[in-house]
């Protein structure tokens, strides 16, 4: 798609991302929090691979194309279909292994060869400090190991969240992801991850899980302003600079939502927000409404390859300049 006419965006939408990068990295107290949807695999991935379309995914995973525009309903819609025939009681831990094999399967084929122009200027602890991912393939992780060196952790809970009860904390699981060149980021994955099919956010039963799980997380927090030793989530890390890229962050995100609406509160009772944190977002053009909330990674959109590759050369240029300081 060609580039759009320049839109017109909300009041006060005047931060620029490259100029904001550069302040950031001069100044070194805080890094980006991006949130990486399947637009990551739709650039980075070999073409047709299922790691980029939940409803290419689905589709190879039951042999039918998926009812809806909603993945969760869509799951729901397969797994009740399956119940009414006559199901065994476990196929919903069956079907999330089916899921499981077949983007294991995928995320093998895509890591077997770097194609050029990679992801590496992403993941870069130099101005990066969490990766919040919506997808449940381990691509990232397997990226950072096999073409940037990396060393990836285990599992790790936040210290406070082991022993309590009452809600979901797949969320709150995280890797730690170490550079050779020095430096670390975080990694989430807000609807889980194959490496716990048990635990991935597929149906709305996984929805439903997780109901008080916001709420504690907003009580933590609050625990945290008392307290800063005490470990930070991802939630915590929504509240500084955000940058999301390849996620068009639909309405049916309501765990991100319910906590940026969260953030914006918190920082519009701070200084009058005047120190609020921007978030950028890559999109090629207005898509209602909700795209209100963030401002335009570039101003003039774009097509998303060509975006990918000038925001590559932004961070090169802004990283350049911070070593010459």
């Amino acid at each position: 798609m060609g580039v759009q006419a320049v839109q017109k965006y909300p009041a006060g939408c005047h931060m620029h991302f490259e100029l904001y990068l550069r302040n950031l990295l001069r100044d070194g107290r805080e890094r980006f929090t991006c949130i990486l949807g399947a637009g990551l695999h739709a650039e980075f991935s070999p073409r047709y691979n299922i790691l980029a379309s939940w409803r290419f995914m689905l589709s190879q995973v039951t042999g039918q194309p998926p009812a809806g525009e909603s993945p969760a309903l869509a799951v729901e819609h397969h797994l009740l279909a399956g119940a009414r025939a006559g199901g065994l009681p476990d196929r919903n831990l069956a079907f999330r292994k089916e899921v499981r094999n077949h983007l294991e399967w995928e995320t093998a084929r895509s890591l077997r060869g770097k194609a050029l122009g990679g992801p590496d200027f992403l993941f870069n602890p130099a101005w990066v400090s969490d990766l919040i991912l919506l997808n449940i393939d381990q691509w990232v992780e397997g990226y950072c190991r096999t073409h940037m060196g990396a060393k990836v952790s285990g599992w790790r809970l936040p210290p406070g969240f082991e022993g309590r009860m009452g809600f979901d904390k797949e969320s709150l699981r995280y890797r730690v992801v170490s550079f050779p060149g020095g430096g670390v980021i975080r990694i989430w994955h807000l609807h889980g991850c194959v490496a716990r099919p048990e635990g991935m956010c597929l149906g709305l039963d996984g929805y439903q899980r997780r109901a008080g799980l916001i709420e504690n997380l907003r009580r933590h927090r609050g625990r945290r302003e008392g307290n800063p030793d005490d470990a930070s989530t991802w939630y915590d890390a929504l509240h500084g600079p955000l940058l999301i890229l390849g996620a068009s962050m639909p309405a049916s995100e309501w765990e991100l939502w319910t906590a940026l609406s969260d953030r914006e509160r918190s920082m519009g009772r701070r200084d009058g927000g005047t120190k609020r944190r921007p978030v950028f977002q890559m999109r090629e053009r207005e898509e209602g409404c909700l795209s209100e909330w963030f401002l335009p990674l570039f101003d003039e959109g774009g097509a998303y390859s060509a975006q990918w590759r000038r925001l590559e050369d932004v961070v090169a240029r802004s990283l350049s300049r911070a070593d010459r300081s």
